[in-house]
C-alpha cells in the first residue's frame, strides 16, 4: 500500500508549488511588459536611427554599407561601417557633411534637418561602424 500513496503525495505537494512558480513567473511578466519577438518596439531605437533611415539609407544602405548600385553610381561613397572611414572623423565633421553636403553627388540636408538631428544622425552613423 505505500508504494500507491507515494505518487499521490508526490502528486499533492507538486501541484502547489506548480502553481507558485506559476504566479511568480507571472507577476513578472507583467512587471515588465515585452514587444512579441521579431518584433521592434521603435522607441527603444538609438537617436538618430529613423532619421537615418528617412534620409541615408536609400544610398548608404540600412547598416551603413551603401548599396551595390550607390558604388556604381557614386564612386567615392563611403562605407559607415568601415573603422578607417571614421579614424580621422568627428560627430562634428559628419554634421558639417549634412549641412553643406560634398560636391554634386551629396546634396546639403540643412533645408531637411535641424542641427540637432543632423548630430543624431551623425553619432547615429557612427554607432555602425564595425569593430575589427
Amino acid at each position: 500500500m505505500p508504494v500507491r500513496r507515494l505518487p499521490l503525495v508526490v502528486l499533492l505537494l507538486a501541484v502547489p508549488i506548480a502553481s507558485l512558480l506559476t504566479a511568480r513567473a507571472s507577476r513578472a511578466a507583467d512587471a515588465a511588459p515585452r514587444s512579441p519577438v521579431g518584433i521592434r518596439d521603435p522607441a527603444q531605437d538609438p537617436p538618430g536611427r529613423a532619421l537615418y533611415l528617412t534620409n541615408c539609407k536609400a544610398c548608404h544602405g540600412v547598416l551603413g554599407a551603401p548599396t551595390k548600385l550607390s558604388v556604381k553610381k557614386y564612386e567615392k561613397i563611403p562605407d559607415l561601417t568601415a573603422p578607417l572611414f571614421w579614424a580621422g572623423r568627428s560627430a562634428d565633421s559628419v554634421v558639417a557633411v549634412l549641412r553643406k553636403g560634398v560636391g554634386r553627388d551629396m546634396k546639403s540636408f540643412a533645408d531637411k534637418l535641424s542641427a540637432d538631428e543632423m548630430r543624431a544622425v551623425a553619432q547615429y552613423a557612427r554607432s555602425l561602424v564595425r569593430t575589427p
